[in-house]
């Protein structure tokens, strides 16, 4: 899947943005479907850290489970899906601080477009990407309130 970038700007401090951001278990937070997130190594976050998600697609349970496969504290965080996992996919997720009280945040997810995903892309990319940015706009009224 060709990449699909997102971007939202949130009224508070960046740093607030990152720690909220960095910490997989607020995902169920502000991800729609997202039922659980936990992580399966100890903190703090860093290259390798894994977690496990579970969420709800189409009326199934999809599980995955993901490793932090880049990092720069306070600014991005790259996760990727094992192997294993019900889709391939990569999300970074950046923070850019806009003034003291203004951050920008940008997702970036690509998936891998091999066998039914290559068939189903042109279908699932707009659902893709309006998906991500109604949960961008949910993080923003979260952490705006």
């Amino acid at each position: 899947m060709k990449p699909i970038v997102v971007e939202q700007e949130i009224a508070r401090p960046t740093e607030i943005v990152w720690e909220y951001l960095e910490n997989a278990e607020h995902n169920p937070e502000w991800l729609s479907n997202m039922r659980s997130a936990r992580w399966s190594t100890e903190p703090p976050v860093a290259v390798g850290s894994r977690y496990d998600q579970l969420a709800r697609f189409l009326g199934k349970d999809v599980r995955t489970s993901f490793e932090v496969t880049a990092l720069e504290p306070g600014r991005s965080i790259t996760i990727s899906s094992l192997p294993g996992s019900s889709f391939p996919i990569r999300i970074t997720r950046e923070v850019e601080p806009l003034g003291p009280e203004r951050t920008r945040v940008r997702e970036t997810a690509e998936g891998d477009s091999s066998g039914f995903y290559r068939v189903a892309e042109p279908l699932m990319r707009p659902v893709v990407r309006r998906n991500i940015a109604q949960a961008y706009r949910r993080l923003k009224q979260l952490l705006e309130s």
